[in-house]
């Protein structure tokens, strides 16, 4: 384990704070720009960023993910669903992480509909509510 990113051989932390020189294919433009930019300013910025990271607590952003698969906002997920998984002819029942993503509506959300519309007592509206929950 090192004492200081600047020490991991693998790291481009080095360079994000203005020692060596980078190479070629390492583009740090991004975000020094929005640190201060590529000089003392922005080399000190991000030093000050990633080492206060050192000694917060922080939290996994895998703890958001929807299904061990999708990582966003709820906005995000709802474009992949429309976009990608309801357009699609898809056999949910075999893969686990699309069947928690495209999940229904809950037993009461077909409930109350039905039971507006036939009756609570009306012996159908068990029967469509077990059909509707089944599709």
């Amino acid at each position: 384990m090192v004492k200081s990113p600047s020490e991991y051989a693998w790291s481009s932390y080095r360079y994000f704070i203005g020692k060596g020189s980078k190479p070629g294919w390492l583009t740090t433009e991004l975000v020094l720009g929005d640190l201060g930019g590529e000089g003392k300013v922005g080399f000190r910025r991000y030093r000050e960023y990633v080492d206060g990271g050192k000694t917060r607590e922080l939290e996994s952003p895998l703890k958001k993910a929807i299904a061990s698969t999708f990582l966003g906002s709820e906005e995000f997920i709802n474009n992949v669903k429309a976009e990608y998984l309801e357009k699609r002819k898809i056999d949910k029942r075999n893969i686990p992480a699309i069947k928690k993503v495209l999940r229904g509506p809950t037993l009461e959300g077909i409930e109350k509909p039905v039971a507006k519309v036939l009756g609570k007592d009306n012996i159908l509206c068990k029967k469509m509510c077990v059909y509707l929950a089944h599709q």
